[in-house]
């Protein structure tokens, strides 16, 4: 029998199906990361209650509805948001967004968040820049030297009513210090959101979807 493999529609797992010995293992075109960032989606992160700041992911156990490999953080109306996660009527909704910036040239650089309602940057683990709170599209933004190499960025943002807006752009060095639409060469891990499992030993087990 021939040496074969599937591959999933799930552009982050790539299945070996079989491989013989002595044969010679088929090849397996992996998916191009590169130009990417990993984009998780909570709806009703607080059930269905107003958010009127970036809900607390960590403390309140959150996990995403969604994950969604994008190629830009350039989302200028509520149609553009509902294009990309399927959401109907966006509203009640909370994003991360990871992804890795390659600088080139070593300098001071400006990124800026302009968002409906608030946003947050952080690079390197450090918040560069943010527009916090409930807003039409707001700009806020930050300056910090960085140098050539790798930088990870990750970018929080909320919607709790109305229009929705979400950009973030950065000037420098590597851009002739005119500002650009923020790139990323990657992100790390897989862009996936873990299926909801029950784990009862006893009584019922319930799942619920809206």
């Amino acid at each position: 029998a021939p040496d074969w493999y599937a591959t999933t529609h799930d552009w982050n797992k790539v299945l070996q199906a079989s491989t013989f010995v002595g044969a010679e293992s088929p090849k397996v075109d992996m998916p191009d990361m590169k130009g990417k960032w990993c984009s998780k989606w909570y709806e009703n992160p607080l059930g269905g209650g107003h958010i009127r700041r970036m809900p607390d992911i960590e403390r309140l156990k959150l996990v995403p509805q969604k994950a969604l490999e994008i190629a830009d953080i350039g989302f200028l109306k509520d149609a553009d948001f509902q294009k990309v996660t399927g959401i109907d009527h966006f509203d009640r909704v909370a994003m991360t967004v990871d992804g890795t910036l390659e600088v080139s040239t070593p300098g001071d650089y400006r990124v800026c968040t302009r968002s409906d309602d608030g946003s947050h940057v952080y690079v390197d683990g450090a918040k560069i820049s943010a527009s916090p709170g409930l807003h039409g599209p707001r700009t806020g933004c930050g300056n910090r030297y960085l140098s050539s190499g790798d930088h990870t960025v990750l970018i929080h943002f909320f919607e709790n009513g109305g229009g929705a807006y979400e950009k973030v752009t950065y000037s420098g060095p590597d851009t002739g210090n005119k500002f650009k639409v923020m790139p990323s060469v990657g992100f790390q891990g897989i862009c996936d959101a873990p299926k909801p499992v029950c784990d009862c030993t006893s009584g019922w087990c319930m799942e619920a979807y809206y």
